[in-house]
């Protein structure tokens, strides 16, 4: 009788035992699913972004683009993953992040993201240790998600970072080595708006070859290509964050440039 009983309680601990290590593994798999997902919604997601005006509230890096991004007190840095160059332009005075779209407009820049430490750097030499530190710490706020942060502090680790003068301020070359012309032309009453709208064109590595009034005013910015599309990626991209229109893609006939711009009152609001 002993013997069946201890055989029965045997066969019961085996069966807690083995009951017991699924559960057991069953909940390890929970809680690594739960990190893991932790981990990526963390990666995903900005650090103690602040909403700027006219500043999307979540920008990205690309690979086949530039994108420009202003650190806080006063650089600017130009990531172009066409080539993998990063690039650099510390301004003359510091910024105050809630006045960057007048700095946008009144240098003629094109500004996609922000990085806001907590403290400013004064070398670009730091930029890297900002970034890793600020980024696992929290301890800076941005539009940019921490996946690209890491993404942007293995750029500035393993890329040659090089300054960039004023009158050359941030061109990117994906759209220069598309070498496409470009008509500048003003359909509204205010004088000079054509010279103006083609600082910004010129800024990011544009040709402008011609600049003109309209035959007509128009209400709204009017963007024609005239090459197919594959050949006008970057251009196109940069078109619409400056004039905020989509580009039309269409044929001209005895056209003397790639690309024409009607700049419409829209363009000044």
């Amino acid at each position: 009788m002993n013997s069946l009983k201890n055989s029965s309680l045997k066969t019961t601990v085996r069966l807690f035992t083995k009951r017991h290590k699924k559960a057991v593994i069953a909940s390890f798999g929970l809680l690594i699913l739960f990190i893991v997902g932790q981990v990526i919604y963390w990666l995903a997601t900005t650090p103690n972004d602040i909403q700027i005006v006219d500043m999307p509230k979540v920008a990205e890096l690309s690979d086949n683009y530039q994108v420009n991004i202003f650190v806080a007190p006063n650089w600017l840095i130009g990531v172009d993953g066409s080539v993998g160059q990063v690039k650099y332009l510390q301004l003359d005075e510091d910024i105050d992040v809630n006045q960057l779209t007048v700095v946008s407009k009144k240098r003629h820049i094109l500004i996609d993201a922000y990085i806001i430490p907590d403290k400013g750097f004064e070398n670009i030499e730091d930029l890297p240790g900002m970034l890793i530190n600020g980024t696992l710490s929290g301890k800076l706020a941005s539009n940019l998600t921490r996946m690209d942060l890491l993404k942007l502090w293995s750029s500035v680790r393993g890329n040659i970072v090089y300054q960039v003068q004023h009158d050359q301020m941030l061109i990117e070359d994906s759209v220069q080595n598309e070498h496409l012309s470009i008509g500048v032309f003003n359909a509204t009453e205010i004088p000079g708006l054509a010279r103006e709208a083609s600082l910004w064109l010129e800024n990011i590595g544009g040709k402008v070859v011609e600049l003109g009034n309209y035959s007509s005013n128009e209400s709204k910015s009017i963007i024609e290509i005239y090459v197919e599309k594959k050949q006008a990626k970057a251009i196109s991209r940069r078109l619409e964050d400056i004039f905020k229109v989509k580009p039309k893609y269409t044929v001209g006939d005895n056209v003397k440039f790639d690309v024409k711009v009607v700049v419409g009152s829209d363009f000044i609001e």
